[in-house]
């Protein structure tokens, strides 16, 4: 993917992961190891099954910026799937 296509998607779901943190007390919130796990995010109203992310944040917010890690399963968006290990 190429890079301004890469920072157009992160731009994209910024609204996503505030409105993510905001359901944080939706059953599909993990918390372990002090590290908060929101799962299964639509990032398309309505969209397919598919069309779901998962979120891995720190359990308190950090005081400084972190690295942000964007992993994407094999495949080549044909087959698979983000819970296949």
């Amino acid at each position: 993917m190429p890079l301004r296509r890469l920072i157009a998607l992160l731009v994209a779901l910024a609204p996503v992961v505030s409105n993510a943190q905001e359901k944080a007390a939706s059953p599909k919130t993990e918390v372990k190891n002090g590290v908060r796990i929101l799962r299964d995010i639509e990032y398309v109203p309505n969209g397919d099954a598919s069309q779901r992310l998962d979120l891995v944040l720190p359990e308190k917010p950090a005081d400084k910026p972190l690295p942000l890690v964007v992993w994407i399963h094999g495949g080549g968006w044909l087959g698979g799937s983000k819970n296949e290990n």
